[in-house]
């Protein structure tokens, strides 16, 4: 760790104490050195031992990393002084430290609590591919003893999604249903109150799919309102253009606010709207080819067009959806109930094998470590009482289930420490669900006294030249808003240059690859291809005051992650003669 003076925000997420802290760190802001600087300041200011702290990585590889980092931290405070018993004793604590992922962290309680839940206290952790094993064989047994039965509702599923051929899209829904519930903290009471729910009556704009819907319609038709408006004041300054083109544009905004308004009323007054009026587009002659006129027309074009898929949602009406509805039910609850069956028949045969898998590691120690109500358990307690402070690591790739894991253990989330980039959650595929850390950060505040927590952003980079920085900001704040990520990518947001970072022009590049399908291969492809120019060109990189030519160990990066990716990067560059 470079030792270097902390920058204010660095000082504030490490000094702060008393109540929650969400510390959002940009990339390259320096979170790993916070982490364990803020620890240290603990251990030192405030009296603590280390083994009072739990820690939650992300990854086993992560918390490695930390541990390793605490370890160098507290040789280093031993080295200035070597006298100090209590130091010693922490370099002694830093091997049995609880720094760990989420699962080795639920594994451990289990362990401890087995008899608690009905397990064994030998149990192990399923590998993936004998997960898909079972899961596999429990669903074809379930499946043939359904089709012996001949249930209508089941054979009306599986001729939906089978189409008289075979039962593979079936499966699939099954173990995709499945998959997707886990994110929930009761996944068997939620699917059954799937199949509970009384079938929507009146205006669809009160069901939940209605409202996303409606609330989609309203952000894109505003949008191009405010695009229509736009394009008419430019007109202004060519008064023939304005003449020929100006009406129609007046016309297409006042239908467009027409249709706004319908949507405030509900889904049938949006239907009634009817499709949004576009007048003929007609401009003066001899002025066609006006770059203006040109700018215009394609405009004008694309509104038409996304403006079109937008009415076109709302073709039918409330009581034609009720219908199709009341239609599909049958369906849709057979479904949800072969995936409870299956979640039982499953978890039957992991208790056979003694064996469970994440979301068992999860979702068992919730029930030990909370109540029906949700409130902390008695255990939840007792291990709330042996740390001082919960520290999460990238926090934007947590779920609802270890949120309320984290929140049971952590005096009802009074002494958590969170940290994380929602720009770089990347794991909605595994149940991550960045708007936990979304929440937070709408709702604490930088002064922390103003709201129900502390809010710190680390915004300084480290890690890249100003001039990058700068085209990165550029590029989020025309593509990064609250409907495309979650997030509007504002000044609050923007990267700034660290301490010593050079103010050069730099080299922001944004490449293209066309793919098809995942299209992971055609990014490898892409990526290796630029990675073997930048090595034949001889880029320099920085390398600690310096820079030096960039080498084939500097593409480590570019591995990072799941072990596919890994595996198709790596051929992609050993196919381009790169190690």
């Amino acid at each position: 760790m470079a030792d270097f003076p902390l920058t204010p925000a660095q000082r504030a997420a490490v000094e702060h104490r008393g109540g929650p802290l969400l510390i959002a760190a940009g990339a390259g802001s320096g979170k790993t050195r916070v982490l364990v600087e803020r620890l240290l300041d603990r251990i030192l200011r405030d009296d603590l031992e280390l083994d009072r702290f739990l820690l939650i990585t992300y990854t086993r590889a992560a918390a490695a990393e930390l541990r390793s980092r605490i370890q160098d931290a507290l040789s280093r405070a031993l080295d200035r002084e070597p006298g100090s018993i209590r130091l010693r004793r922490q370099l002694t604590l830093v091997n049995r430290a609880s720094i760990g992922t989420i699962h080795s962290f639920c594994a451990g309680v289990l362990r401890k609590h087995a008899a608690l839940c009905s397990l064994r206290p030998d149990f192990r952790q399923l590998e993936t591919d004998e997960e898909a094993v079972i899961r596999g064989e429990a669903l074809d047994a379930l499946l043939e003893e359904r089709y012996g039965k001949m249930d209508p509702d089941f054979c009306r599923l599986a001729d939906t999604l089978g189409r008289g051929m075979d039962d593979s899209a079936l499966k699939q829904a099954v173990l995709r249903t499945f998959e997707q519930v886990q994110s929930h903290p009761d996944p068997e009471a939620w699917l059954r109150a799937q199949w509970e729910a009384p079938i929507p009556q009146g205006d669809a704009a009160e069901t939940p799919w209605g409202a996303l819907i409606l609330s989609s319609a309203r952000r894109r038709g505003e949008f191009w309102l405010r695009q229509l408006l736009a394009a008419r004041d430019r007109l202004g300054a060519e008064p023939r253009l304005e003449a020929g083109y100006g009406p129609a544009l007046e016309g297409a905004a006042r239908s467009l606010r027409d249709f706004l308004a319908a949507l405030e009323e509900g889904w049938d007054a949006a239907q009634a709207a009817g499709p949004i009026l576009f007048p003929a587009l007609r401009g003066p002659r001899g002025m066609g080819d006006h770059p203006l006129a040109l700018e215009i027309k394609a405009l004008w074009d694309r509104c038409k067009k996304r403006m079109k898929q937008v009415t076109d949602l709302f073709a039918d009406s409330s009581a034609e959806h009720g219908e199709d509805f009341r239609a599909v039910r049958p369906v849709t609850d057979a479904l949800f109930r072969l995936t409870a069956d299956f979640s039982k028949a499953y978890g039957e045969e992991k208790r056979r094998r003694n064996a469970l898998d994440f979301s068992d590691l999860e979702h068992l120690a919730l029930r030990l470590l909370t109540e029906g109500d949700g409130s902390p358990s008695p255990l939840a307690g007792e291990l709330s009482g042996q740390f001082e402070e919960i520290l999460v690591d990238e926090y934007q790739d947590c779920n609802r289930v270890q949120e309320r894991i984290f929140r049971a253990i952590s005096r009802e989330g009074q002494n958590i420490v969170m940290v994380g980039d929602v720009k770089q959650s990347i794991y909605r595929f595994r149940l991550a669900d960045p708007s936990l850390f979304l929440e937070k950060y709408a709702a604490y505040r930088e002064a922390p006294e103003a709201g129900p927590g502390r809010l710190v952003l680390l915004r300084e980079n480290f890690r890249s030249d100003a001039g990058i920085l700068r085209g990165v900001n550029e590029l989020f704040s025309r593509i990064l808003t609250r409907e495309l990520g979650e997030l509007d990518y504002g000044e609050a947001e923007a990267l700034i240059p660290g301490a010593g970072a050079a103010d050069a022009p730099g080299s922001f590049e944004l490449r293209l690859a066309e793919t098809h399908g995942p299209g992971l291969e055609a990014e490898a492809e892409a990526v290796s291809l630029r990675v073997l120019r930048l090595l034949e060109e001889g880029i320099r990189v920085k390398d600690g005051a310096g820079s030096r030519p960039l080498v084939p160990g500097d593409i480590a990066i570019l591995l990072r992650g799941a072990k596919d990716r890994d595996r198709i990067f790596a051929a992609a560059l050993e196919r381009r003669g790169i190690p």
